[in-house]
């Protein structure tokens, strides 16, 4: 789809739209093509609403500030899957319960999040604002934590 660009300008909006509907977007990219990604979305915001999955594997040197900004103007409607790798920790939890706070009728497609590196209480109060539309989620059972946990799905 990308080749078609190069062929004729006016398909560009097509291919654009095809390719943001069906790949979603990966944040596993160094800085500089997240500022890239960042600046196309900045330019043409109404990609955003094809975006229906995120997934967060990124690089241990990403800026976190232009994830931040990537995320809150990706986060929609349309988004059901949010995934990403083993190295989130409570900062992007914190992100996704922010903009999900914010806006929770706008938020309510998503239907997975990633499991988090270490299960804490940010996790589950994202958990709590997607009860409603979740698939699938990860709850750990570890000894001398099950009233904890109990709680937890108790309340979803």
């Amino acid at each position: 789809m990308q080749q078609c660009r190069l062929v004729c300008k006016a398909w560009n909006s097509m291919t654009e739209e095809a390719v943001f509907s069906n790949n979603g977007i990966t944040l596993l990219m160094s800085n500089t093509s997240m500022q890239k990604l960042h600046q196309r979305l900045v330019a043409k915001p109404s990609l955003c609403q094809y975006i229906n999955e995120i997934n967060l594997e990124m690089p241990f040197n990403a800026d976190m500030e232009l994830v931040v900004s990537i995320m809150r103007k990706v986060m929609d409607r349309n988004v059901k899957l949010i995934t990403g790798g083993a190295s989130l920790d409570s900062e992007i939890y914190g992100l996704l319960f922010g903009i999900a706070k914010e806006s929770e009728l706008k938020l309510a497609r998503v239907e997975v999040v990633p499991t988090p590196s270490e299960f804490g209480d940010l996790y589950c109060r994202v958990l709590r604002i997607f009860k409603k539309s979740l698939k699938r989620m990860l709850l750990l059972f570890e000894r001398g934590k099950a009233s904890y946990m109990e709680s937890i799905w108790s309340d979803l």
